[in-house]
């Protein structure tokens, strides 16, 4: 009877009740208090129980949860965070220094096919004047988005009173060439802005030598042979000077070099041409240096104490290639557009009064333009082994041992013996 007793009185305490069972929480407990030694058990008993209870998974009802999950409330922070930055954002007051990046010329851009939509646009306007209030800056444009595997890069060009490298020195050249403007990078309109470190010839040089994808991580590594000495942010770098040296267009006659400071200025008296002289390459004109690729800088460097003078490859204000653009109306008798061959995505409008210029795509140039096609560089020749080709050191011939053709052959002096026996 006893035993009948208990095995009825187990399998009531054993009796499933979300995932657990009374009898098994008693275990526990027991279990917990036998290890733990407390001096007073019974008083810590219900506490005890609390702390076993709490910590043993729960199945449910099996009816579903009413937590978000992870992907919701990732979006969910997103949201917040997307919610401040928008706001911080919006009480940013305009600032004179920005080239407008809204209005008539944002809407020719738009029938020229390069649209960020209403709200990418109001919140890059306001990260440009949240960037000029931040730096000491003459001017700050938007250059671009640059698309990238995992994110973006947004880019806020910015010209500073202050140059960012003081002297030119052989590694890089300073406000007078490739580190005149000082490029602002983020994942969207809405993210803190990052600046990019000064620019170096031999990341121009190294960039020329392979063509990859971003991965939008600045940090990221960036494979390839010749090995690149950097990260991304300085492949970034050089793939937006070079593609600023070969799309940034100003309307022919807009500026002119001042006789006194040999500066760029604009042009008091500016006539604007008719939309019909815009369909043209002369019609236009390059508004910064280019890049020599070969060398990575605009000017040549020359020891400062030599006679030799710097040779500038791609001076301001050049004429444009006819056969690195295509130009046509936007929009019938009020705006013109120029697009890049060379650098798909790069795209400049104007009304005749004024222009604007973007670029939106990969950062790879066209294979178009190439006269040949993209090939890794070769690996350089294997080195030879150790004391190979050392002057001083002399060969030695191995001496050969040459047969006399005088000699008769031993064989045949046998024959003939075994012949004269013969005879005998």
């Amino acid at each position: 009877m006893a035993t009948t007793d208990f095995v009825d009185a187990k399998s009531f305490l054993a009796k499933d009740y979300r995932g657990t069972s009374l009898y098994n929480h008693l275990t526990e407990v027991i279990l917990k208090i036998l290890n733990d030694r407390p001096t007073d058990a019974l008083t810590v008993l219900e506490e005890v129980s609390r702390t076993v209870r709490g910590s043993t998974f729960s199945a449910g009802s099996g009816l579903g949860s009413t937590t978000k999950g992870k992907a919701a409330e990732a979006a969910c922070s997103a949201s917040k965070t997307w919610a401040a930055n928008c706001s911080a954002l919006h009480g940013v007051e305009e600032s004179p220094v920005v080239m407008p990046f809204a209005g008539d010329l944002s809407t020719g851009l738009e029938w020229a096919g390069v649209s960020l939509g209403d709200a990418d646009t109001f919140l890059i306007t306001q990260a440009l004047n949240l960037v000029a209030a931040e730096t000491d800056a003459q001017s700050v444009r938007f250059f671009g988005k640059i698309m990238g595997t995992k994110a973006d890069y947004y880019i806020i060009e910015v010209l500073p009173k202050k140059p960012v490298v003081a002297k030119s020195t052989e590694e890089m050249e300073g406000s007078e060439g490739a580190n005149k403007y000082v490029y602002y990078v983020a994942p969207s309109p809405d993210a803190a802005f990052v600046a990019l470190p000064p620019l170096k010839a031999s990341h121009v040089v190294a960039s020329t030598t392979r063509k990859r994808y971003l991965t939008g991580n600045l940090d990221a590594p960036v494979p390839g042979h010749p090995p690149f000495k950097g990260t991304e942010k300085d492949f970034l770098h050089a793939i937006i000077a070079r593609i600023n040296g070969d799309t940034n267009l100003c309307l022919d006659g807009y500026y002119e070099r001042d006789e006194e400071t040999e500066e760029i200025i604009k042009t008091l008296e500016y006539e604007a041409p008719e939309l019909e002289a815009l369909t043209e390459a002369a019609g236009w004109k390059h508004t910064i240096t280019g890049l020599n690729e070969a060398s990575g800088r605009v000017i040549d460097y020359v020891d400062p104490e030599g006679e030799e003078e710097p040779e500038e490859w791609k001076e301001e204000l050049r004429d444009l290639e006819e056969d690195d653009w295509t130009f046509f109306e936007a929009l019938k008798d009020s705006m013109v557009c120029a697009k890049s061959k060379l650098w798909p995505g790069a795209v400049s409008v104007s009304d005749g009064t004024v222009s604007t210029n973007v670029y939106i795509g990969y950062g790879i140039p066209s294979k178009q333009n190439s006269t040949t096609a993209f090939s890794p560089v070769a690996p350089p020749a294997l080195p030879e082994e150790y004391g190979a080709g050392d002057p001083e050191e002399t060969e030695q011939e191995v001496p050969v041992e040459q047969e006399d053709d005088t000699k008769e052959p031993e064989v045949e002096e046998e024959e003939e013996n075994g012949e004269e026996e013969d005879d005998d």
